[in-house]
């Protein structure tokens, strides 16, 4: 069983998400799982412009990244994607990769790939500042229906949203482990 863990955060500093994702590469390392990350920050995806729609009858003229973020979900039995809130959605990051979906979507086997593969979401957010409109945004996308969500709320511990401090509560780590556990029995 291999899982990718994608993190979507535009911070260069050890925050939440990154801790989390270390957090879980740990746990599954302990497990005997194979592990593989992919960071937003280190790709260079556009957003859809300066074209005309060719992604819909032959391939993308845009020459960034995209393909190797697409490649990387579809090399793993399981993604966890982990993703910030930005001002009550996703952050840009995460726009600019799924809209240019279409540009692999319109091959058939290759939606395919991309719907055998388990995914969740780990969504940095409090809930009254748009982290369940997060989940709602993610849930119109990902048409799998079998999409796995965990809403983790700085508030909620009485924790600063930037303090990177998530990962050390224990119902947090408790949360992920289930939400791991689970992803890997179903996979089994």
């Amino acid at each position: 069983m291999k899982i990718g863990l994608f993190n979507f955060s535009g911070r260069y500093s050890p925050g939440n998400c990154s801790k989390i994702i270390n957090y879980i590469d740990n746990k599954c390392k302990k497990k005997g799982v194979i592990t593989s990350h992919l960071n937003i920050t280190n790709l260079n995806i556009q957003p859809c412009c300066r074209c005309n729609y060719e992604c819909f009858t032959s391939t993308c003229p845009l020459n960034d990244d995209l393909e190797t973020a697409y490649k990387f979900i579809i090399e793993n039995d399981i993604v966890v994607f982990v993703l910030p809130v930005y001002s009550s959605a996703p952050p840009a990051t995460y726009f600019a990769w799924r809209e240019r979906s279409q540009a692999f979507f319109s091959i058939g086997e290759f939606y395919e790939l991309y719907n055998n593969v388990q995914k969740a979401y780990i969504i940095i957010g409090n809930a009254d500042a748009g982290g369940e409109n997060v989940i709602r945004i993610i849930e119109e996308y990902d048409d799998s229906q079998k999409a796995k969500f965990l809403l983790l709320q700085n508030h909620k511990y009485g924790l600063n949203s930037i303090s990177g401090k998530l990962i050390e509560v224990d119902e947090v780590t408790k949360n992920i482990d289930t939400l791991i556990n689970k992803l890997t029995i179903e996979k089994g």
